[in-house]
């Protein structure tokens, strides 16, 4: 038994020594799919679930302005203007005639009460480009208007 043990035990450290190698495994969807799973979680109330679908898609595009734009959207209804705002400009960084990131930068800076012109600005930008940005547009711009009436 002795002798067993003594020819064991140095084939067991070997065997140790050539431990699997992890590797990371790719992911099988494309951002697309990513940004579309994520809409269907936000859809079903599912927003941790949605966050986490739009980081993938922006881990495997990082300038996916779909994405930026959809995290934007989920920390304003949290009440996070100024990470809302840095999410929406990444959008704009790298799609700049994206009206609902030009809108929805717009309606953080009403929601926080500032930088008002140049949330006039952006909403206009985005209402002319047109499509079906269009009616958030024109309310974000009487939102401004009434914000504007109000600091007079």
């Amino acid at each position: 038994m002795r002798h067993w043990i003594a020819f064991l035990g140095p084939a067991a450290l070997c065997a140790c020594a050539t431990l699997p190698r992890y590797y990371k495994a790719s992911d099988p969807l494309t951002a697309a799919e990513h940004d579309r799973l994520g809409a269907a979680y936000e859809a079903q109330g599912l927003l941790d679930d949605a966050r986490h679908q739009y980081q993938a898609a922006l881990a495997l595009e990082h300038a996916d302005p779909q994405a930026w734009v959809a995290l934007g959207d989920l920390e304003f209804r949290r009440g996070d203007y100024r990470a809302a705002e840095r999410d929406f400009r990444r959008a704009l960084k790298a799609a700049p005639a994206r009206a609902d990131a030009l809108n929805n930068l717009a309606m953080t800076y009403l929601a926080r009460r500032k930088n008002l012109t140049e949330a006039r600005r952006l909403a206009e930008e985005a209402l002319s480009l047109g499509g079906p940005v269009k009616p958030y547009a024109l309310d974000t711009l009487a939102g401004i208007q009434r914000c504007a009436g109000l600091a007079r």
